[in-house]
């Protein structure tokens, strides 16, 4: 695993961190984080299978195009990623609406089921950074 592709995972996993600390007290940018988590994931796991993105839209392409529609993740999933990022469109730019509590539960939740998903696909191997309840260190 190259150390970029080690940085983006561990990335993935303190955001995801942050997303909990955040969600109570500032849905809003709980759900930026969320988002973040999972691209960070997605970006490690396509840079380590030779991939790379300049875009955020071009991710979620690759997610769909890629994972979804070959099977290797579920289409749920996908659908639940392409949500994360129009969450947190709303959470960063949503002038009058903001994002509830449950919204920023919902996609924290979506963002390990994520990256757990991630890290449990044969190839290419991350490092066990997450425990059965989520990251390591909480």
């Amino acid at each position: 695993m190259t150390r970029e592709v080690f940085e983006l995972w561990d990335r993935a996993a303190i955001t995801l961190r942050s997303a909990r600390t955040l969600q109570a007290q500032d849905p809003n940018n709980a759900v930026v984080m969320a988002y973040y988590a999972a691209f960070y994931g997605m970006s490690a796991f396509f840079l380590l299978a030779g991939q790379s993105f300049s875009r955020h839209q071009a991710v979620e392409a690759a997610v769909h195009r890629d994972l979804a529609r070959t099977g290797r993740i579920s289409m749920d999933l996908a659908a639940a990623y392409t949500q994360l990022h129009r969450l947190r469109g709303m959470g960063s730019y949503g002038v009058g609406i903001h994002v509830s509590p449950e919204e920023a539960a919902d996609a924290i939740a979506s963002a390990n089921r994520i990256l757990q998903c991630i890290q449990e696909m044969p190839i290419p191997p991350f490092p066990p950074l997450f425990s059965q309840s989520g990251p390591t260190g909480q």
